[in-house]
């Protein structure tokens, strides 16, 4: 009794979050776990992977049109991580920039193989996904145990729309959050040279953490050719405890996941010839909050509240970072918040696209709220809480109504068993 109760934010939110799904895989998408990926004609997808999951699933009723979700796309990177088949491109949508993000890819592949099967079902696909999930919500638990924070913070990640949503329809991202919370929790444990290795994987799967292990390389780097003594000035960060002299053997490491990065986009460019962040500018990437400060004029409450939230939780964020500004990996982090804080209008066009963008703020959030002042956290924080318990319940009651899925799958359905 003793140990659920230590752990009943984490068996709450693993309980809450397999029933959510269930409840919408059995109940809006007829058990078809392909067609929880949002899978659309508009993309061509391979006729051998549509005719052996019921085809796919039209969605042409959504305010988006009838394209889906990127969940297709990754899916069908997973029979061919590594772009070898002369098809490797067909339904996926802007090529190089998905397969940036290989890493949920590769693992799914390679696991798929392990049990015999050349390709991952879609099945098998989701019970990875999910199964690296439970993963980082173990791992981020300990982290607070060893951090002394509340396992409380454990929602914040955990039940979050933009994780659950990439969980549930096959995104990565949560994918790269384990991996950089495993590195994280090497790094408190001072293994530096695995937490790299972990975090080419991370990088693998969100190119945006390659910053973070950029600057811990440069910090490492300076020391050693430039006599920069940084432990004069900073400490580690987080309140891990930390090893100087074991960080300046291995550090070295973390330019493997910078390498990575460089090497990976070298590999598109030669299988596609064209630049993983060609034509982002403007569309995915763009000016700081410019996008999220247009979306307040959007025509839909939900929309407004939750780019409220997206602009309060990076503005927050930036400022906890500056309150530790003497640690390297809040230096290290602000690169990659101020490139959330400047996701564009092609990211802005439902709540859940931005939202998912936040997650690894959500994971960081809880360590840098330790250096906040008191007084600058109390208030804040309460209605902070009360949204990010209320907000995954509002998507997925959001989620609930719209029966235009059901009736859809259905009709799918129907379909194709006139067709045996």
């Amino acid at each position: 009794m003793e140990t659920i109760r230590n752990h009943k934010h984490l068996i709450i939110i693993t309980i809450l979050s397999l029933v959510v799904q269930l409840g919408l895989i059995f109940g809006q998408y007829c058990g078809n776990f392909y067609w929880i990926l949002w899978p659309s004609n508009h993309f061509n997808p391979p006729i051998e992977v549509t005719s052996a999951y019921h085809g796919p699933l039209m969605i042409m009723e959504d305010k988006v049109g009838g394209v889906g979700w990127d969940g297709q796309f990754y899916y069908l990177m997973s029979r061919d991580p590594f772009m070898l088949k002369p098809n490797f491109n067909q339904g996926i949508d802007h090529v190089s920039y998905r397969y940036q993000r290989v890493g949920l890819a590769i693992f799914t592949k390679t696991v798929s193989l392990f049990f015999g099967q050349e390709n991952p079902s879609p099945f098998l696909y989701w019970f990875i996904n999910n199964c690296i999930f439970l993963v980082g919500l173990v791992l981020l638990s300990q982290l607070f145990r060893m951090s002394q924070i509340s396992q409380m913070y454990l929602w914040f990640w955990g039940f979050g729309v933009g994780t659950q949503s990439v969980v549930f329809h096959g995104l990565p991202d949560a994918f790269a959050d384990t991996f950089f919370i495993s590195s994280l929790f090497l790094m408190a444990r001072n293994q530096w040279s695995l937490s790299a290795l972990l975090g080419v994987v991370t990088v693998l799967t969100r190119e945006t953490y390659a910053v973070v292990y950029g600057v811990l390389f440069g910090f490492w780097f300076m020391e050693r050719f430039l006599s920069y003594n940084y432990s004069r000035y900073f400490k580690f960060g987080f309140d891990f405890p930390f090893d100087h002299l074991k960080f300046k053997r291995q550090a070295w490491l973390y330019f493997l996941p910078c390498i990575a990065t460089v090497g990976w986009r070298g590999y598109i460019v030669s299988q596609t010839g064209v630049q993983p962040s060609s034509g982002l500018w403007g569309l995915l990437i763009d000016f700081p909050f410019k996008a999220a400060f247009f979306n307040l004029g959007s025509i839909y409450l939900v929309e407004v509240i939750m780019t409220l939230f997206f602009i309060f939780i990076v503005g927050y964020s930036l400022f906890a970072l500056w309150q530790s500004r003497f640690n390297i990996l809040s230096i290290a982090l602000i690169p990659s918040v101020l490139l959330i804080a400047s996701m564009g209008p092609g990211v802005f066009g439902l709540f859940r696209d931005y939202l998912k963008g936040l997650s690894p703020l959500l994971v960081i959030l809880p360590f840098l709220l330790l250096k906040v002042k008191p007084q600058l956290k109390g208030r804040w924080l309460q209605v902070f809480f009360a949204f990010m318990i209320l907000q995954p319940f509002l998507y997925f009651g959001l989620k609930y109504k719209e029966r235009k899925f059901q009736r859809e799958c259905q009709k799918v359905s129907s379909q194709h068993i006139e067709k045996m």
